[in-house]
């Protein structure tokens, strides 16, 4: 009897480890995270799908020199389809700084990257970038570049970036999930 008893708090404990070792914990204090342009409905997406930024890149801007030249980055470039550069958005480098995070070129439509979360812990900002391939649905048959960018509040910490991957499903009542797969 004793032995079923002391078995049966080892599974107790082991299944609650379990589930606490599935979650994701993310220490430190959450910060604002904006997305640059316009609101949009629905899945939170890529700023834009197509960028000239064919590498992978994560950086943090925090002087106006530093994104005007990141900002022509995203419009001109040798295989860029942009005919022109809008107006750099204006920031107030004072109180915010930007986040950029490229997934760099990838074969078909369907890829994304997303920068939803950020933590301020003691030393460090950690910044969470999740990169999204797909998995569901059609996708056209033409390169992209796909970019994000948004802002965080300032400051002085150093940045760090948690990468994630994850896959797009589709849902049998055809809209789309995302998933994170790590």
């Amino acid at each position: 009897m004793k032995h079923a008893v002391l078995s049966l708090l080892v599974l107790i404990s082991l299944n609650s480890h379990v589930r606490v070792a599935q979650e994701v914990v993310y220490p430190g204090t959450p910060v604002v995270v904006t997305q640059l342009g316009p609101k949009r409905s629905g899945l939170r997406w890529s700023y834009a799908d197509h960028s000239c930024i064919s590498d992978s890149m994560r950086v943090v801007i925090r002087d106006s020199d530093a994104w005007k030249n990141i900002w022509k980055k995203m419009y001109v470039g040798r295989f860029c389809r942009a005919n022109e550069v809008p107006p750099v958005p204006e920031i107030d480098f004072t109180r915010e700084m930007i986040v950029l995070a490229a997934l760099g070129e990838r074969p078909t439509s369907g890829y994304g990257i997303v920068v939803d979360k950020a933590y301020e812990q003691a030393t460090k900002l950690e910044i969470i970038v999740r990169s999204i391939s797909p998995r569901c649905g059609g996708h056209s048959q033409v390169l992209t570049e796909p970019i994000e960018v948004v802002r965080v509040p300032k400051t002085d910490r150093s940045v760090v970036f948690r990468e994630i991957q994850a896959v797009t499903e589709c849902k049998p009542d055809g809209s789309m999930i995302i998933r994170d797969i790590n």
